[in-house]
């Protein structure tokens, strides 16, 4: 899947970013876990997520066709489906829930 925007650089470009990635994942892993405790995530298990900055989010993407986007900042985690929300919208709506 390509990048929800053009405006979202790799993780990877950005110096300090690494770091804040891991711990993003590792947050990430403990939502999806208590989101659906029947199947728990750990981090290890989405190592292979793209992840991109937009802002203060970290946009968590699984490989393949994803239809869930996972925007994590600081504020907390939320997720939107690509089919049905544009990215400006659901960075909006995160954004709102702080």
């Amino acid at each position: 899947m390509s990048r929800p925007d053009s405006r979202v650089e790799q993780v990877d470009d950005q110096a300090g970013s690494v770091a804040d990635a891991a711990a993003a994942r590792v947050r990430l892993a403990e939502w999806l876990s208590a989101e659906d405790p029947e199947y728990p995530v750990a981090a290890d298990d989405i190592t292979d997520w793209s992840v991109e900055r937009e802002a203060e989010f970290l946009v968590f993407v699984p490989p393949g066709y994803a239809n869930q986007v996972f925007l994590v900042a600081d504020h907390g985690i939320s997720w939107y489906a690509p089919s049905q929300k544009r990215f400006e919208d659901a960075v909006a709506a995160a954004r709102a829930q702080r």
